[in-house]
C-alpha cells in the first residue's frame, strides 16, 4: 500500500472514530453503580417464621453523601407480614422500615438496615418487598425506588 493510500485510510478511520464517539454513550453512563443493594437471609419460609431483610446503600458518587434515607417495605401480599425488628432503622406505618442519617457517608462507603419480618399464622403464597432509597450528595438529590427488590414465598410446612 502506498504512502498516500495509507494516509487517506489513517484520515478516514480517525474520522470514524470521531464520528462514533459522538454517537456512542461515554463509559460513564454505563459504568454508573446501583447504589442500593438488597438480600434476604430466606427466600422460603413457613407461616410465623422470621426472615431477616437487609438493605445496604454503597455511595456511588466522588464526593461525600450528606444525606441518606433508605425505606423497606412489604409490596404484594403485605398483610402476611408483620414487622418485628429493625436495626439501624425505625419502625414507620404498617410494617415499613426507615432510617434517615445526616452522618456523611464518604465515596464508595456503604450504610446497611435490617428488617426482620415475620409471616403472619395461616399466611402463605408469594410476597415482595420494595426498597428505597434517597440520598444528597454535591449539592443534588438522588433517589432509586426498586420494585419487588426480594421476593419471598410462604410455604406450608
Amino acid at each position: 500500500m502506498s504512502a498516500r493510500a495509507r494516509a487517506v485510510l489513517s484520515g478516514v478511520l480517525l474520522a470514524l472514530a470521531g464520528v462514533l464517539g459522538l454517537l456512542l454513550p461515554t463509559g460513564t453512563a454505563f459504568a454508573a453503580a446501583d447504589p442500593a443493594g438488597y438480600t434476604a437471609s430466606k427466600t422460603t419460609l413457613a407461616p410465623e417464621e422470621t426472615f431477616v431483610l437487609t438493605a445496604t446503600f454503597t455511595n456511588p458518587e466522588s464526593t461525600p453523601v450528606i444525606f441518606l434515607w433508605q425505606g423497606i417495605h412489604p409490596a404484594v401480599n403485605g398483610g402476611a407480614w408483620t414487622l418485628e425488628a429493625c436495626l439501624g432503622c425505625t419502625p414507620s406505618g404498617a410494617n415499613n422500615a426507615v432510617a434517615a442519617d445526616s452522618t456523611p457517608v464518604l465515596p464508595g462507603e456503604s450504610r446497611s438496615i435490617q428488617a426482620t419480618y415475620k409471616a403472619k399464622a395461616g399466611s402463605t403464597g408469594y410476597s415482595t418487598f420494595d426498597g428505597y432509597v434517597y440520598y444528597e450528595s454535591g449539592g443534588a438529590g438522588k433517589d432509586k425506588l426498586t420494585p419487588a427488590a426480594v421476593a419471598v414465598t410462604i410455604a406450608n410446612p
